[in-house]
């Protein structure tokens, strides 16, 4: 998931998020989307897991 599709997805569920969106991908197994409303509210987002067999 790209940060365009977090915003679309935000933007669809009532949500509207600024350009400064960042990752954090030192799990394993999954990605943590951070960013930040146009009212300023900080935003954590789970958008991927990986699974391994």
């Amino acid at each position: 998931m790209k940060k365009i599709d977090i915003k679309k997805l935000a933007s669809e569920n009532g949500l509207e998020l600024t350009d400064n969106t960042s990752f954090n991908e030192m799990g394993v197994d999954f990605r943590v989307a951070y960013a930040i409303d146009i009212k300023g509210q900080r935003w954590g987002y789970f958008v991927s897991l990986v699974v391994v067999t």
